[in-house]
């Protein structure tokens, strides 16, 4: 059972627990309460508030079960299955494969296990369609991700780990290109613009984020979303409804305020459309002491960057120009290591008297990947 799941079950025990698909889907369902979490049998069981049944068992392996069939699509809504018989491709269908989860006839289990994996907060609810009919149906998709520990840590952090294998690496690769990244950073611009009205727009949106945070308790609104994404040069924020992009990106900037960044990022591109350049452009630009953008010019200047002939950072696709292919897990990893290769750059030049932050050092990267 997921630690995230079993904490969260623990903590509503004899709570009544509200369907969120009532809200998102807009249909009349039973609330129900958890009466008992049976660890040593791997057994929830819980009771309709409307019912006076004893009960409803739902084991660990079928929360299992759903967990890994979400985990293997991440990044797409897939088929609840709430009908009587399970189908295939559903979490239904998933959870009651042979061997049967409990040595019952199937019943209908999905919907009451993907409630409590959308309110603790690992799945999300949305809409998606059944190939066999055409029709929109109820889906749920990953949101949270609970990484693979590294092999071979040793007592390390991860980013420890990365430093001990890495850092050196980085300083020699700065010292190399020092030049060019302070020629860099004094030269950045856009669309023919004065480098003091490039740092004064960047700024702009960055306060806009600020503000948008302490109006939304937290969140980012659509219209703020929409503003960084003119800033980045799109159109607007692929995700057109305002409730769900205030929730999902209070949802990511509360695990970045808890030093997250892997699952702040992924989070964002859980969104159809939000890859890495657009999801970090929301995250970078929010606090540029600590985070940086990550885009096809900056993986391209730091595609010299190597360790042991193989690159350090990816390097994202642009508009015109390839990039590398990876999943949103991958990407998520990558903007991690960018914000710990650009620290240890920043800290070299901050050394030699060059007050350089994150943000610097990705504009620097940002010309030199022209």
């Amino acid at each position: 059972m997921n630690k995230r799941v079993l904490d969260w079950l623990h903590a509503h025990k004899g709570k009544t627990v509200l369907s969120p698909r009532r809200i998102v889907f807009g249909r009349e369902v039973q609330d129900f309460e958890i009466i008992n979490i049976d660890e040593k049998n791997g057994e929830v069981m819980i009771r309709f508030t409307e019912s006076r049944r004893r009960g409803l068992p739902l084991t660990f392996l079928m929360f299992d079960r759903a967990l890994n069939y979400i985990t293997e699509n991440r990044g797409r809504y897939v088929r609840l299955g709430t009908g009587f018989k399970p189908q295939p491709d559903t979490i239904e269908g998933e959870i009651w494969k042979k061997p049967h989860p409990i040595s019952k006839t199937p019943y209908k289990a999905a919907s009451h296990i993907c409630d409590i994996l959308v309110l603790s907060e690992i799945a999300e609810y949305g809409y998606t369609i059944n190939p066999l009919t055409g029709r929109k149906v109820q889906g749920v998709k990953q949101i949270y991700e609970i990484q693979p520990k590294s092999p071979g840590l040793n007592g390390l952090s991860e980013k420890e780990f990365f430093l001990k294998e890495y850092k050196e690496t980085i300083l020699k690769w700065t010292e190399e290109n020092e030049n060019a990244i302070i020629e860099g950073r004094a030269s950045y611009s856009w669309n023919n613009k004065s480098l003091l009205e490039c740092i004064d727009e960047r700024n702009k949106v960055s306060q806009a984020l600020v503000h948008s945070r302490i109006r939304n308790r937290g969140g980012v609104d659509l219209e703020t979303a929409d503003k960084v994404m003119e800033w980045g040069g799109f159109s607007q924020f692929p995700l057109r409804d305002s409730e769900r992009v205030l929730s999902i990106t209070s949802k990511a900037f509360n695990h970045l305020d808890k030093g997250d960044i892997y699952n702040a990022i992924f989070i964002l591109m859980t969104v159809r459309y939000v890859g890495i350049s657009k999801a970090s452009k929301l995250l970078g630009l929010f606090d540029q002491n600590s985070l940086c953008i990550y885009d096809n010019r900056v993986g391209t200047a730091l595609r010299t960057l190597k360790h042991e002939s193989k690159r350090i950072v990816l390097c994202p696709p642009g508009r015109s120009r390839k990039g590398d292919t990876c999943t949103t897990s991958k990407w998520a990893e990558n903007y991690k290591k960018l914000i710990w290769t650009l620290e240890v750059i920043s800290n070299c030049l901050n050394v030699k008297g060059y007050p350089f932050t994150i943000a610097d050092v990705e504009m620097a990267l940002f010309m030199i990947g022209r």
